[in-house]
């Protein structure tokens, strides 16, 4: 069934491809620490878009380098995100279809971006060169469901999901809700995701612009289903300096606690990252970034760093 359902919305994308609003982005980077660093095609993505009339298509088909600041030189190029081709390095990143209901009404079915968190799939959107702690205990790409309803300037949202990008395993599923402000100097969105059989997620991010500082703050609480005083949290603090037209010096601090040895987060103490991103834009296309960043905890420390040029088009 899932196999159908993927291969039905690859021909609705063919088929009106020729038409189709292309976006895309190219990069290479050298990530690492102590010696380690390795060069690599950090991404390349093709992106489709096609608007007509209630029914929206969006697909994405290449390679995305997930780096971490924990293990920035290891990350591995993955293609076929949530489709049970893990060892894939090409193919399909994410494909949906929306549909318009009416007004303010819409389903969307496919292989879906999460709505939770900061940081995006495509990481040559993101503010910094690595994905930080707290993304790696969020919800990331996977196959579902996901109906989308205006109210009042906010919108409400519910999903349904599966895959084995939420557990490890091709028949993990998981139910999510939430609601999202996207528009304004302020912005925030609230989720709840629960991971069937495994855990439970509260995550909340708030955005405000000062002037050419923009302040993103996110906060995530985790619990197990098998103990729920198996719990973590994880604090992220975005702070983003617009210096000029093509300078950007984007910062994140983040900690993340453990409670009673869950290991959501992969530590069972208290642990630490500081990220410096400064980011040129060499051309409106072509970007060069830096990063400089530490990770620690009262058993271990370790520095990385890296460099990106990346064009998008």
């Amino acid at each position: 069934m899932r196999k159908s359902a993927l291969l039905i919305l690859l021909v609705l994308l063919a088929t009106t491809l020729a038409r189709a609003q292309v976006n895309g982005s190219l990069s290479t980077l050298v990530v690492g620490s102590r010696g380690k660093e390795r060069a690599k095609v950090g991404s390349f993505v093709i992106e489709f878009e096609k608007q007509k009339g209630a029914l929206q298509l969006d697909a994405a088909v290449g390679s995305l380098l997930t780096p971490t600041v924990t293990e920035p030189e290891k990350a591995k190029n993955r293609g076929n995100f949530a489709v049970g081709k893990t060892s894939s390095r090409v193919g399909l990143l994410w494909g949906t279809a929306c549909l318009k209901v009416n007004g303010n009404l819409e389903v969307e079915g496919g292989v879906l971006n999460t709505l939770v968190g900061v940081e995006l799939a495509q990481g040559s959107l993101n503010r910094n060169l690595t994905y930080g702690l707290v993304w790696s205990a969020q919800p990331f790409i996977y196959p579902g469901l996901r109906l989308l309803k205006e109210v009042g300037g906010v919108t409400l949202y519910w999903e349904l999901s599966r895959g084995r990008e939420l557990n490890g395993n091709p028949k993990s599923s998981a139910i999510g809700a939430g609601v999202v402000k996207g528009k304004g100097k302020f912005q925030f969105s609230l989720s709840y995701f629960d991971y069937s059989s495994f855990k439970n997620l509260i995550d909340l991010v708030a955005c405000r612009k000062f002037g050419s500082l923009c302040v993103t703050f996110n906060l995530d609480y985790q619990w197990l289903d098998s103990d729920w005083r198996k719990r973590a949290l994880g604090v992220a603090l975005y702070l983003t300096e617009k210096l000029s037209r093509k300078l950007y010096l984007p910062l994140r601090l983040e900690l993340v606690k453990d409670f009673n040895s869950s290991g959501v987060y992969g530590f069972k103490e208290s642990t630490y990252s500081l990220t410096f991103s400064p980011t040129f834009k060499v051309s409106p296309n072509l970007r060069l970034r830096g990063e400089l960043g530490r990770v620690w905890n009262s058993t271990t420390s370790r520095f990385f760093q890296g460099v990106e040029l990346s064009y998008l088009f």
